[in-house]
């Protein structure tokens, strides 16, 4: 068109392209033609901008969007696909090929593994089966018994505060769309006990786990109990969700914890008075919470929910304080804290020197034979010593200390196969305990 343009008026003038030069007013009025013809070529030009729509696809009972995976049928690696109004077949390779396993809207052939997760998972016969080791190249997170936290990064601290707290989120906000929560609960006087933990997988899948049934989840408000033998899909009344669970056995044949791997790249294991969470390194820098500022670097472990780095101490207040989340059971959780803008707290266990090694001397005679000359967890006398400091000091009687003692030992057997599994451990300057 804008040819068409320039021909038209090269005609009222047969020499504009031959001749070098044209008279000023013949110039203006050929360059005034220009602009208006070529103006109203672009004027009759249209576009079409709106965004194309496809069809839906009607399944059963249900509607379907354009690209939604309807059915998957692992064992003949076979999905469903809605594809603009149409249900069509999609088979991972080609009709006849069996025993494909489906996690997170993918299908995978028979011996692939499962890659960017913190357990490794291979394909067998359907069914997704952990490999038995857990990759050294994800940070490890444990919050176990009254709590002692250990963070992504390495540091360990004590922290007895009661109330629901952001253990690690995706970021500083109240409302991330992947997080761990845990709720704690008085115990023994001024120490605090794990009650429920709720794992945020994305912003459809919200899994709850509680300390005295580990194997009774909710999921999205729904029960769902974690069978034992083969690992299982999450699954509510909206469909499967994106997260694999099982039980793992740590000596117990019936098993002893909940394993749950989501596609969030975040593993956690639930066991009674223990919380372990595996970040894969694709989180770093973006994981924040009582398990640390994740990013392979100790010193600003204590980021607070303002994006502040508090020193690191033994006893913090002001640090894990932050990270008190908005949504609380307890009805006294929701009160302002005015004391908790202090660095520190105090230490509880609140003993002589000579009672003290007294109960370093009990844990010593009954977890010495499971740490044995394993050097990585030597903390857990120190810790095992608080906590009975603890019993002690609330009234309980030495039938108390026995009992937890027990469960001390099943938690330590809980450390002992993780760090069998993990290819290598990292250790650093900060893991030592501060005994009173």
């Amino acid at each position: 068109m804008i040819y068409k343009v320039m021909y038209f008026l090269c005609s009222l003038d047969s020499s504009c392209f031959d001749r070098g030069h044209i008279s000023n007013t013949m110039g203006w009025v050929l360059h005034y033609l220009v602009l208006t013809f070529v103006h109203l070529a672009l004027g009759s030009i249209s576009y079409d901008t709106s965004p194309s729509v496809h069809a839906t696809c009607c399944y059963g009972d249900a509607h379907y969007d354009h690209g939604d995976v309807i059915l998957t049928l692992p064992k003949i690696c076979l999905q469903l696909v809605c594809n603009n109004g149409k249900v069509e077949r999609h088979y991972f390779d080609k009709p006849g090929d069996e025993n494909c396993c489906e996690f997170d809207g993918q299908l995978y052939p028979e011996g692939e593994e499962l890659t960017a997760q913190c357990v490794p998972m291979v394909c067998y016969n359907s069914c997704w089966t952990p490999v038995g080791t857990i990759d050294d190249c994800c940070n490890h997170c444990c919050l176990h018994d009254d709590p002692h936290i250990y963070t992504f990064d390495g540091y360990q601290y004590d922290w007895h505060g009661i109330c629901n707290y952001s253990v690690a989120q995706s970021d500083l906000t109240y409302y991330p769309d992947v997080a761990v929560y845990s709720d704690f609960v008085a115990c023994y006087g001024r120490a605090s006990c794990l009650a429920h933990t709720t794992f945020k997988n994305d912003p459809h899948t919200v899994i709850t786990l509680f300390n005295g049934a580990v194997f009774d989840l909710i999921v999205n408000g729904e029960s769902f109990h974690v069978k034992p033998g083969k690992v299982q899909t999450v699954k509510s009344s909206a469909g499967c969700h994106p997260v694999l669970v099982w039980r793992t056995l740590v000596d117990h044949p019936d098993g002893y914890c909940t394993m749950l791997l989501g596609s969030s790249r975040l593993v956690l294991q639930h066991c009674p008075h223990r919380l372990d969470i595996w970040a894969h390194p694709s989180h770093t820098g973006d994981l924040d919470g009582l398990c640390g500022h994740f990013n392979f670097y100790v010193d600003d472990d204590f980021t607070n929910r303002n994006g502040e780095v508090h020193n690191l101490n033994y006893w913090p207040l002001a640090f894990p304080s932050s990270w008190r989340t908005d949504t609380q059971s307890d009805y006294s959780c929701k009160a302002p804290c005015y004391d908790c803008h202090h660095e520190t707290t105090t230490n509880p266990c609140n003993v002589t020197s000579y009672e003290w090694e007294r109960y370093k001397t009990m844990c010593q005679d009954s977890l010495g034979p499971i740490i044995g000359d394993n050097e990585q967890l030597n903390t857990h006398i120190n810790t095992c010593a608080f906590d009975v400091c603890m019993i002690l000091g609330y009234g309980e009687d030495q039938k108390a200390v026995q009992f937890w003692l027990l469960e001390l030992q099943k938690n330590l057997r809980v450390s002992t196969d993780i760090i069998k599994k993990t290819k290598k451990f990292k250790k650093t300057e900060h893991n030592q305990y501060r005994s009173p």
